[in-house]
């Protein structure tokens, strides 16, 4: 009889091997039967010795002895160097980058990751899972996001970006307008040469201004605030989102002369409303602009 191994090392969480496991050949010319000679725990922490009876057809037997040692191991590895991850649209991207694993007994646990609901190539946040296990059978999960943004237009540096905008200023704002009049031209343009579009959204602001301010069909909010320059406002910064729930309400929110004044051009309807009221009322005067 050979046996499998010198000694046995296992956890108590481990399969419960049977005698046969523990037998590597027997040189018999008739059929044998592997068997322990007495019940012995392989759940429970401890050190025995496991005697093998293998018997042949004509019912003689050869015993072998195999060291056992059981050990408890109820600690799960431990999962470091989670970190949110931010990659460029269809860029490639290494998960377990800087990632490590260690465990208290287990030299050389395993990780696993989870990136199913992770598309490199649309724009959005995805959950990630990091799954640890030790030889013991015991599991870590850590979750983290990936952010998949939009890549950045070469061109678009803040210089080009504002000489844009002011070129476009430049040819729709006279010094006599009121801020509502300025506003009211930015709006207008916006409306005239820039087209919504699902699918078409740019993270980077100055890359989303660029885009924008050349005509390119995109949502409308970023190169139309852009375009509200603060020095349009005295040095103040005015503009500010508006959350609606309902789909139709998306646009910009900023004051002019004193009043709230809202735009939208993403919706069915080009809207361009002031209001001289408190924001929640401003909220429904919209909401009713928009439904009308």
């Amino acid at each position: 009889v050979t046996l499998s191994a010198d000694s046995i090392d296992m956890y108590t969480t481990a399969d419960v091997p049977t005698a046969a496991d523990l037998v590597e050949s027997v040189n018999d010319v008739s059929n044998c039967t592997i068997d322990f000679a007495e019940s012995y725990d392989f759940t429970t922490e401890g050190s025995f010795d496991a005697t093998i009876v293998v018997t042949d057809a004509s019912g003689n037997q050869t015993t072998a002895t195999i060291p056992c040692t059981v050990r408890m191991d109820s600690t799960p590895p431990v999962i470091a160097g989670v970190e949110p991850i931010e990659i460029t649209q269809g860029d490639t991207v290494s998960y377990k980058k800087n990632v490590e694993v260690t465990d208290d007994l287990d030299p050389n646990p395993t990780l696993e990751v989870d990136s199913s609901e992770v598309n490199v190539d649309k724009r959005g946040t995805y959950n990630l899972t990091y799954t640890a296990t030790d030889s013991a059978g015991n599991t870590t999960t850590e979750t983290t996001t990936v952010k998949i943004v939009s890549a950045k237009i070469a061109e678009a540096t803040e210089e080009n970006v504002n000489a844009m905008a002011d070129a476009i200023l430049a040819e729709i704002i006279t010094d006599d307008m009121s801020q509502y009049d300025q506003a009211k031209a930015v709006f207008d343009w916006v409306v005239d040469n820039i087209q919504y579009s699902e699918t078409a959204g740019i993270d980077d602001l100055y890359s989303a201004a660029y885009k924008g301010m050349n005509a390119v069909a995109m949502h409308d909010s970023v190169p139309f605030m852009y375009l509200l320059h603060e020095e349009m406002f005295s040095g103040e910064s005015h503009i500010m989102h508006v959350s609606c729930t309902e789909d139709t309400c998306r646009g910009m929110t900023f004051i002019c002369d004193g009043a709230y004044t809202y735009t939208d051009k993403t919706g069915p309807k080009n809207v361009f409303v002031l209001k001289d009221v408190d924001s929640e009322a401003f909220r429904r005067e919209i909401m009713k602009t928009l439904l009308r």
